[in-house]
């Protein structure tokens, strides 16, 4: 039994060495643990202000003419940098709880070839979930042109409804933090895994909420949990390699 965590006054009143040497060892282990996070986050933001700046250089040289006729390319560019400098226009509609149809618009007279990484979401226009992105895909847009593709997505905002073909979304933001380490770290497991890890960090989800939240019919008509204990497994390991805390 552990006494510190079961007698705790008692093993302090009555074993004051042993109760130090615990505690130390207890606190030595916080500190750690908080050293991590903190080296995590500062570079972390050390990478996103040299992307910030890698942008704003980027965004110069588009708005810029072409210095000659023959038309200039350019090299993998974020979706999210270009919509907020209205670069492109991104849409996209509902397909399933695993990918969404996006509608890629180029207003550049200039070849494009835009990366949408993980971690990259599309805002709902309703009441339904939003979606974000689960693997890399860079996508090749012509001058003033538009592409129509498939994104492999999962659904962040449990309580709200599946989107399907009929519900829209309107632009793209970023996510940050636990949940865009964890989609990076997520890239090769498969759809219900990254689900379930996703729910986790978005909504707190335990490993019955995502089973009872999540479920599909069989040939039978039978109903039974979408996601697998393999697949619950397989989120709890990521997250716990990345020393993300979750309820899964």
């Amino acid at each position: 039994m552990n006494l510190v965590k079961y007698w705790p006054e008692r093993f302090r009143k009555y074993c004051p060495k042993r109760w130090r040497v615990k505690e130390g060892e207890r606190l030595s282990r916080e500190a750690e643990r908080l050293m991590a996070e903190g080296m995590a986050l500062v570079t972390e933001g050390r990478a996103l202000r040299a992307r910030a700046d890698a942008e704003d250089d980027l965004a110069e040289r588009l708005k810029a003419g072409p210095a000659h006729h023959r038309e200039p390319e350019y090299g993998r560019i974020d979706l999210v940098s270009l919509t907020k400098r209205r670069f492109v226009r991104a849409t996209a509609t509902g397909q399933s709880i695993t990918r969404i149809s996006a509608k890629l618009e180029n207003l550049l007279p200039k070849k494009l070839h835009v990366v949408i990484p993980p971690g990259t979401y599309f805002l709902s226009s309703g009441n339904h979930r939003n979606m974000v992105a689960r693997k890399e895909q860079v996508i090749t847009l012509l001058p003033l042109s538009s592409r129509q593709v498939f994104i492999d997505a999962s659904c962040i905002n449990a309580p709200r409804p599946i989107p399907s073909d009929s519900d829209a979304f309107n632009g793209v933001e970023r996510t940050s933090g636990d949940l865009a380490r964890f989609l990076l770290a997520a890239g090769d497991a498969g759809p219900m895994a990254v689900q379930a890890g996703v729910w986790a960090l978005t909504d707190g989800y335990t490993c019955y909420d995502v089973k009872t939240h999540l479920s599909m019919r069989d040939q039978n008509g039978n109903t039974r949990p979408a996601v697998t204990d393999s697949e619950i497994a397989e989120a709890r390991r990521i997250l716990k390699c990345l020393g993300i805390r979750n309820n899964l």
